[in-house]
């Protein structure tokens, strides 16, 4: 991989910080990811103490020691603060400055490409991930993006061929889901974040369309990527022997209930993770 910070280099590397004014995220990476150069990250609001409730207890009770949330508002960072987990603000604001879990998702790009900045690794995980152990042995480290797939078997999960509109031939796909991915602090990411965070910002997508099409479309005269991520979608974990179960979003629906049960059923099992929302 086309690693943004050489192996030997000083991390976080401080003129890169001092460049592109990022000193509270650095000053965070030292103290918790330094010498991993690999966080486990979220990005939360004010809106969904209940949900982060359960994703730092999933967190603290799994000891992952490199996870950090980054905080939309001062009211999350010192939520966070009383309940000793780390945090540092970093107030940005979505396209129409809604503040609701979609809008709120889409900010995450902008976020993740200050971590490629600094050359910082970060496996992306949204609240209503509820983590049973560590994480990182279990990645790959084979690609720029290692993420979730929503297949549900090889087929569904890799693509095989079908028919689209008027049976004209097709690859048909499972979406790639942009609630949990890790991402490799390379120089492909980092561009990839470049172009999410453009996107994002200037056009009405849902960002989980946009994080899939970024994968998948092709360079043409109107739309050109040089040197595009290596993307590697793995199957979903949803038997007892796998690290993560998933179930669609309801952003109606808090998941005081869901979750908690979700954790005892995968815990009991040795999984890894369940996602309930």
């Amino acid at each position: 991989l086309n690693y943004l910070l050489p192996a030997d280099a000083a991390f976080p590397p401080r003129a890169v910080c001092e460049q592109h004014g990022l000193h509270e995220l650095c000053d965070m990476l030292e103290r918790v990811v330094a010498p991993r150069r690999e966080a486990l990250v979220a990005v939360s609001n004010k809106n969904i103490f209940h949900m982060l409730q359960l994703y730092i207890d999933g967190v603290k009770r799994a000891k992952v020691t490199n996870a950090l949330v980054v905080a939309l508002d001062d009211e999350t960072h010192a939520w966070l603060s009383e309940r000793e987990f780390p945090s540092y603000v970093r107030k940005v604001k979505a396209r129409g400055g809604s503040t609701d879990n979609h809008a709120t998702s889409g900010l995450k790009f902008r976020i993740l490409r200050e971590f490629m900045l600094v050359g910082c690794s970060v496996l992306l995980s949204d609240v209503d991930v509820a983590w049973m152990r560590d994480p990182f042995p279990a990645l790959y480290g084979d690609a720029d993006v290692e993420g979730m797939t929503d297949g549900f078997d090889d087929i569904s999960s890799y693509g095989a061929p079908g028919s689209g509109v008027l049976g004209a031939p097709a690859w048909r796909i499972f979406a790639r889901n942009s609630g949990m991915f890790y991402l490799s602090a390379t120089n492909e990411s980092l561009r990839m974040m470049e172009r999410m965070t453009h996107r994002m910002a200037t056009e009405s997508i849902w960002d989980q369309t946009a994080y899939n099409e970024e994968q998948f479309y092709l360079t043409t005269d109107t739309y050109q990527v040089r040197r595009r991520a290596t993307c590697a979608p793995r199957r979903p974990f949803a038997r007892c022997t796998r690290p993560i179960g998933h179930t669609p979003p309801h952003p109606s629906r808090a998941p005081v209930a869901r979750a908690p049960a979700a954790t005892r059923r995968f815990r009991a099992c040795r999984g890894w993770a369940s996602r309930s929302a």
